[in-house]
């Protein structure tokens, strides 16, 4: 759904208990918790990379990145080497790790500074990088939380949040959210980052 019809949700659940924009608010502060782990849907893509230069270790990255978990090269098989990454799609090239220090972002504003532990020379790296969430500073912005997701385990926590705030304590919310729906977040979460991982490893070798 769009953030405004979600914000319509909201403001109906809450039985006009909160205004638009503290729903806004509210709602920004829940997908933030909810993503503050590098998920497979917060990947950047196309797989990024960055270009070294000989006796430089510390790069400067995109902005609006988070995290970079993971740098390194690819090794292309014998029959590539001989003849172009297109002949042998099917034998799989090499991935040498990289070592690195990346101090994770801790809010929007913020970007990362990559330092390599010795020269890496004049190569390609790749990296496995994770995007921050979208500011919900507008409901002209889209959430992030997967569609199926947004109208149970975000709704739950926002209105979680809410009841908290106004009440001092939530019970229903709180039980579908802790109970039910976050517990299947958190599966979806994880184990939809190890399926994606693996996709993009394959990709990452002949795209």
């Amino acid at each position: 759904m769009t953030t405004s019809e979600f914000i319509s949700l909201i403001v109906r659940d809450s039985n006009g208990a909160i205004n638009r924009q503290e729903a806004l608010a509210l709602t920004d502060m829940a997908q933030m918790e909810l993503l503050s782990v590098d998920t497979f849907f917060m990947k950047v893509t196309p797989l990024p990379s960055v270009a070294t230069n000989a006796g430089q270790l510390t790069y400067t990255l995109t902005p609006g990145w988070r995290s970079v978990t993971r740098g390194y090269t690819v090794v292309p098989n014998a029959f590539q080497a001989l003849y172009g990454p297109y002949v042998t799609p099917n034998v799989p090239t090499t991935e040498v790790p990289v070592p690195f220090n990346c101090p994770l972002t801790t809010d929007r504003s913020q970007v990362l500074t990559m330092t390599f532990d010795f020269d890496p020379g004049n190569q390609l790296i790749y990296l496995d990088a994770f995007f921050w969430p979208n500011s919900l500073t507008s409901e002209n912005i889209s959430l992030q939380i997967p569609v199926a997701f947004q109208s149970t385990t975000l709704r739950s926590r926002v209105m979680m949040m809410i009841e908290e705030r106004n009440f001092g304590s939530s019970t229903y919310w709180t039980t579908q959210y802790e109970k039910t729906y976050r517990p299947r977040w958190l599966a979806y979460s994880s184990m939809g980052s190890q399926t994606h991982s693996k996709a993009v490893t394959n990709a990452r070798i002949y795209g």
